[in-house]
């Protein structure tokens, strides 16, 4: 009989990184594991929930699942919790606090997954810090996506409730899809550049369009596809009136939210560019980046939060400032070179296989929760 472990957390819809994490998780489990599984994701929330009427919306909904959740736990008290849920904004603490904290069972294992970055901040926040610190005494394990998201709870969380795991996707592309793609990349052909995350402007989209017309002006040939959604009517148009001012009409496309993962895939497949120069407040690890890794295509990308663990800079990655154009067209430019692209293409996969991929994810959390199941 497979021991049971319970997992609180979003799983889509809505589809955004998190939710598909925390499905693919699930499912990696399910093959040593009873996985049961209490979904909390809100039914029709938009991808990016913002705003206080939001924000009280999925804390009511959560304090109604509290029956719910409660039962469940309790089918299997011994069990270990692997809580993906767990928020680093006042009021998320807030809810976790009142909604999902009095329903774990007595001498329960709990092992939370920080999905979002800046989860300091209900540390370093005086109306949560006391709570922050109870929370932290009562959780077991807490796992983060890199090192350096790890790092900033270091002075509440000691080292050994600290892992950090990276998340996984499963390889866009194929060894032999990777060789045709290699095959076909040679100097003086417009690189196809892809953007593919919420359409946030702190994510970086407006500074990728400002690169692609100074990176026209370097001689260096470029195409773009972007694809995510948007928050407001507003950015939309914003978006299409630069398009346009920059003469671009011809180069850019806007597909909007992809969702279907055979799209996806063939959109990094195509690729010869990944970017994601963010410096979005609650940035995490964006899977995006271990999808572009994953099939072969170079990134460009910031040293922001957890991204600056994922990958190597003049490798398979070129790190950029945040809201710098130049640097971004500049990176397009040294990229544009058919050797440099083919080594940095290389590294990109390899960078994947040795630490995103499935077996060495799930090499990780099979040891995890050997510490967790009771015999």
């Amino acid at each position: 009989m497979r021991p049971a472990v319970h997992f609180i957390g979003r799983f889509p819809p809505p589809v955004d990184g998190q939710s598909l994490a925390t499905q693919r998780l699930a499912r990696m489990l399910e093959g040593a594991f009873d996985v049961r599984a209490v979904n909390t994701a809100v039914k029709d929330q938009s991808l990016m929930p913002s705003g206080l009427l939001t924000q009280l919306r999925t804390s009511r909904h959560y304090l109604q699942l509290r029956p719910d959740l409660r039962h469940s736990l309790a089918s299997a008290p011994d069990a270990p919790v692997l809580w993906g849920s767990i928020s680093p904004t006042a009021l998320g603490h807030a809810r976790d606090t009142m909604a999902t904290l009095p329903c774990f069972q007595p001498g329960q294992s709990i092992i939370a997954i920080a999905h979002r970055g800046g989860f300091d901040r209900i540390f370093r926040n005086k109306l949560t810090a006391r709570s922050a610190l109870r929370l932290a005494r009562t959780v077991n394990r807490f796992v983060f996506l890199s090192e350096y998201l790890s790092s900033q709870v270091a002075q509440w969380v000691p080292a050994e409730k600290r892992t950090v795991i990276p998340y996984t996707v499963e390889a866009c592309a194929t060894p032999y899809e990777i060789t045709l793609k290699q095959q076909a990349r040679s100097s003086g052909d417009p690189l196809k550049l892809l953007y593919l995350s919420n359409m946030i402007a702190s994510k970086g989209y407006p500074d990728v369009l400002e690169a692609m017309a100074l990176a026209r002006v370097n001689g260096v040939p470029v195409t773009a596809t972007f694809a995510g959604r948007w928050n407001s009517e507003k950015d939309r148009l914003l978006f299409h009136d630069r398009v346009s001012a920059l003469a671009l009409d011809r180069e850019v496309v806007h597909v909007g939210a992809v969702q279907d993962r055979d799209k996806v895939n063939a959109l990094h497949r195509e690729a010869d560019i990944f970017l994601l120069p963010s410096y979005y407040s609650e940035e995490a690890q964006p899977i995006s980046i271990i999808e572009a890794l994953s099939a072969a295509t170079p990134v460009i990308v910031t040293r922001h939060s957890g991204i600056r663990d994922m990958v190597r800079g003049d490798m398979e990655a070129r790190f950029v400032p945040p809201k710098s154009p130049e640097t971004i067209a500049e990176a397009i430019t040294s990229l544009s070179d058919a050797d440099t692209w083919h080594a940095a293409s290389k590294d990109a996969r390899t960078r994947y296989e040795q630490h995103f991929s499935e077996s060495a994810v799930r090499k990780k959390w099979m040891a995890l929760l050997s510490e967790h199941v009771k015999a």
